[in-house]
């Protein structure tokens, strides 16, 4: 019978583990057919965005390619080759590393080592920050597939071995499926990094998962608590990291194993702690396997993150100050958007370069809430009607999560006076579309005649992202549309 064991930085006491040192990876043929190939595929890693790193493009800067280390004569190496750049892109690294053999026999070890980071720390200088080393434990999830030279193959899934940095798999013919886990009572916010991943922030510190497996089996419930750890990391769209998602870490920091057999009903309830161990930690990832009598582990659940955080209020994820300079202390900031600086969240080129500011004070509608700086009403990006482009319109777009609700908060008001603004029938009167549509309140807006001049208000509607972008489109009507500032907030 094909059976074939995996270890990663094997029962490692050391939570910054790094499978770059040699020996990290050992494959061992513990059957009796002769092994011809063996693959690793991340991209199914609990820790989002894990890759192959050969060349230091897709994360710090110092690579490793794939380099044998041990057993290489003895089990007729081939060579090891890498595939599926992630998100389409070899910069960003590899997902697949298959390593080939042509006498790879029962009994006999091989090693190797390469270089895995998190794409989130791309740029960053080898040493500048603690996100670079990656685990065996980091790893966790992560398919290990093993075809025998009689074309037979096996799969397992990659598992904490119990250590605090290592993991192991065990692929052959008798793996069991994998079991499903639940956070009881805890309403989940987003499905994220991937089908298999499921989010929330929560307040409560002492949730209960519940997990799905055959009545009488022994399980691990492993509690991976992350960080998003970005010191020291180039900025990408303003903000320091590379692509990164809600509910995204990058470096493990506190591990506990969680040990239960499962009751006649077929689940079982785990009660947990959930820990928030660093300022930019806080991130508990949940995953479970079902375990035989010999410790080897199934295919893993799914993935429950659950985030501790204070409280649950609405967090700002971007504002724009449209046709002014950065407004601050503010947090987050007020981002600039000026004539000689536009805003890299709007179409300039098509839409045209044209702002305007007043020094009149502004008075604030209670619509407008505490804290927001009256300088933010005193300028504005307005979309001419035939400059470059009549057909396009003003559209801004945010990089954001797909499945997730968000706030769009649009802050308005006339600052513009001429003979038109006095008569009801003739003031600025224009639509927003959000996401290709128009909500009622942003249907025929016509700041004159709701609020009059120099009056700030702020405009608001809730859209659930269906892709990564949320796009806001201003659409001319009676003159041309304008904006004061946008505020991005991800509804708790």
């Amino acid at each position: 019978m094909g059976e074939t064991s995996l270890v990663i930085t094997e029962e490692s006491s050391d939570i910054e583990a790094s499978t770059y040192n040699g020996g990290s990876f050992q494959i061992t043929n513990v059957g009796d057919k002769n092994i011809a190939s063996a693959s690793l595929d991340l991209g199914t890693t609990v820790m989002p965005d894990m890759v192959y790193d050969p060349e230091g493009t897709a994360g710090d800067d110092t690579g490793k390619v794939f380099t044998a280390d041990s057993g290489g004569s003895a089990t007729g190496l081939v060579g090891g080759s890498l595939s599926v750049p992630h998100d389409g892109d070899p910069d960003d690294g590899y997902e697949v590393l298959t390593i080939t053999f042509d006498d790879f026999e029962p009994g006999e070890t091989f090693t190797f080592s390469v270089d895995n980071d998190p794409t989130s720390i791309k740029g960053a200088t080898i040493g500048s920050q603690a996100a670079g080393p990656v685990s065996g434990l980091e790893l966790t999830g992560a398919t290990f597939t093993v075809q025998y030279a009689d074309e037979t193959a096996h799969t397992n899934q990659v598992f904490g071995d119990g250590s605090v940095g290592g993991s192991q798999s065990v692929a052959n013919e008798g793996v069991p499926a994998a079991p499903t886990i639940d956070a009881q009572g805890v309403t989940i916010q987003a499905t994220t990094f991937s089908s298999e991943h499921t989010a929330a922030a929560v307040t409560d510190s002492s949730p209960t998962i519940v997990v799905d497996a055959p009545a009488g089996e022994n399980i691990t419930l492993l509690q991976i608590e992350g960080e998003l750890a970005l010191d020291n990391v180039p900025d990408s769209d303003g903000t320091p990291g590379y692509d990164i998602e809600d509910f995204e870490a990058n470096k493990a920091v506190n591990v506990i194993y969680h040990e239960a057999t499962v009751g006649s009903g077929g689940t079982v309830d785990v009660p947990v702690t959930l820990t928030s161990s660093t300022d930019v930690g806080g991130y508990n990832y949940f995953v479970a396997a079902r375990e035989d009598e010999d410790g080897a582990t199934s295919l893993t659940s799914n993935v429950v993150v659950l985030q501790l955080v204070e409280s649950l209020e609405p967090q700002a994820l971007y504002r724009v100050n449209a046709g002014g300079k950065e407004l601050k202390p503010h947090d987050p900031v007020w981002t600039k958007d000026t004539s000689l600086n536009p805003s890299t969240y709007v179409n300039v080129p098509e839409s045209g370069n044209k702002t305007y500011s007043t020094a009149d004070t502004i008075g604030l509608h209670e619509s407008v809430p505490g804290g927001t700086p009256m300088a933010l009403f005193q300028t504005e990006r307005w979309d001419p009607s035939s400059d470059p482009d009549p057909e396009i319109e003003m559209t801004w777009s945010f990089d954001l999560a797909s499945g997730v609700e968000y706030e769009v908060r649009l802050y308005l008001a006339e600052i513009y006076l001429d003979d038109k603004n006095h008569d009801a029938e003739g003031p600025r009167v224009f639509d927003v579309e959000v996401e290709g549509s128009v909500p009622a309140v942003f249907d025929s807006i016509n700041l004159f005649e709701s609020y009059g001049h120099d009056v700030g208000v702020m405009l608001s509607t809730t859209v659930t992202l269906a892709d990564d972008y949320l796009d806001i489109t201003f659409l001319h009507g009676q003159e041309n549309p304008n904006v004061k500032g946008i505020e991005i907030v991800r509804v708790p």
